[in-house]
């Protein structure tokens, strides 16, 4: 089902979009921060005569307003770095986290969570859903940054994991596969669901 949220700026257009060949029963979105941007998508499909739920999540960037040192640099990675601050990010993950509270259907989450697997939230996403790289995937899945894209040597490889695809219970991932590079400063992530045995 095509739908998207975006914007356009001064390096493009962008935004998100859930595409899917079964008909979509209810749409919604979902702004958590003061910027006015939504950042979730919540599609329930009709599978077949089920409905399955999925979530489209771009979470905030863990940045602040004001670098934690002095430090001269035109690297927006370096940057984004200097000023990290995890609050609006554990901000958007806890309003999703109370969506899916309140979840009746069967349900897939995907998107860029800008947080790695180190993270303290993340054991809070892992005991309400099942990591399916960490299921099914090998190696360490790092997705980002990519280093032409964010102004490093060509050399370093991606740093963290950062994009997932979660599921409730309802499903066991089967295949975890990272993708190549598409033109994105993420690398894709392919994983496919099965139902889980009852």
């Amino acid at each position: 089902y095509p739908y998207q949220f975006g914007d356009t700026t001064e390096l493009g257009w962008w935004g998100s979009v859930i595409l899917s060949k079964y008909p979509a029963a209810s749409e919604q979105e979902f702004v958590v921060t003061a910027d006015s941007i939504p950042y979730f998508q919540r599609v329930t499909l009709d599978v077949d005569g089920e409905r399955i739920t999925v979530y489209n999540v771009h979470v905030p960037m863990p940045t602040g307003d004001e670098p934690h040192f002095a430090f001269d640099t035109q690297n927006g990675f370096l940057n984004m770095l200097l000023k990290y601050d995890p609050e609006p990010r554990d901000v958007g993950i806890r309003t999703l986290l109370s969506a899916l509270d309140a979840e009746i259907y069967p349900f897939i989450v995907g998107g860029d969570f800008n947080m790695s697997d180190q993270a303290a939230i993340y054991d809070d996403l892992a005991a309400r859903m099942g990591d399916s790289f960490r299921e099914a995937g090998y190696g360490l899945g790092a997705s980002w940054p990519l280093a032409e894209i964010a102004g490093l040597p060509s050399f370093v490889p991606p740093l963290v994991r950062i994009d997932y695809v979660w599921h409730s219970r309802d499903f066991e991932a089967t295949s975890a596969l990272q993708g190549p590079h598409l033109n994105s400063d993420h690398l894709p992530l392919s994983v496919t669901l099965s139902r889980a045995a009852r």
